[in-house]
């Protein structure tokens, strides 16, 4: 079929129309996009403090936490006074209420301890540090590093274990470490699914760098952190 060329530019001045009349409702549908595609809250965390994973790592590196016996013993501890800190999280009834799925690290501390047989104040007599904010919402940073503490614990054990800085302690019986992705999982969703203001999530993003600088602080004065003599085997 041929086209004179009157019809063709009064085809063009219609297409002209139509991007004109479809223009707000393209960018309604771009502004509609856009918020779909927003970063979740777990992830604008995650940016915010410069990925958790390479923060501890870079923490790791710059303080040679794997190089000794001794020095992994830094970490150990700090992995210690740091859960013990944070403990008051897990009994906050508010937080229990919206992550039901979160047990206490009692547990995992204890457990540190019996595995790692280094002679350091077992759980309850660590000296705890005074650090959590007061509110649910502003608390919720702390509870993010804490439960990424708390999933990087195995695999720092692994290694300590495969580069034999870790004493075998004849007698013990304690479970060994074991990563739960299950619950680092539903952390993530229900944090990702609660309906919070900007600076809601400001507050959020504070508390996470603040835990984050806690733990590094720990890190540097782990090797003044109170010891008792060397644990003996179960009987």
């Amino acid at each position: 079929m041929i086209f004179s060329p009157s019809l063709s530019g009064a085809s063009a001045g219609i297409h002209a129309i139509r991007r004109d009349v479809l223009g707000a409702d393209y960018s309604l549908e771009n502004s509609w996009c856009s918020a779909s595609l927003r970063m979740k809250l777990s992830e604008r965390i995650e940016d915010e403090v410069g990925n958790t994973p390479s923060a501890f790592a870079k923490l790791v590196e710059a303080h040679c936490l794997f190089e000794s016996r001794e020095s992994y013993q830094r970490l150990l501890a700090a992995q210690l006074v740091m859960l013990s800190s944070v403990r008051p999280l897990y009994h906050d009834p508010l937080i229990q209420r919206q992550f039901p799925q979160l047990t206490s690290t009692d547990n995992l501390v204890q457990i540190i301890l019996d595995l790692a047989g280094l002679g350091l104040k077992r759980a309850d007599k660590l000296a705890a540090v005074d650090c959590l904010p007061y509110g649910f919402v502003s608390r919720l940073g702390w509870l993010y590093i804490s439960e990424w503490l708390t999933q990087m614990a195995p695999s720092w054990w692994e290694l300590a274990r495969e580069l034999e800085l870790t004493e075998n302690v004849a007698g013990y019986d304690a479970q060994p470490l074991t990563e739960n992705p299950y619950r680092w999982l539903l952390l993530k969703e229900t944090l990702d699914n609660l309906s919070l203001s900007e600076v809601e999530e400001d507050r959020i993003f504070a508390g996470a760098r603040s835990a984050i600088r806690l733990f590094a602080k720990l890190i540097r004065h782990a090797s003044n952190l109170p010891r008792q003599r060397r644990m003996e085997p179960r009987q």
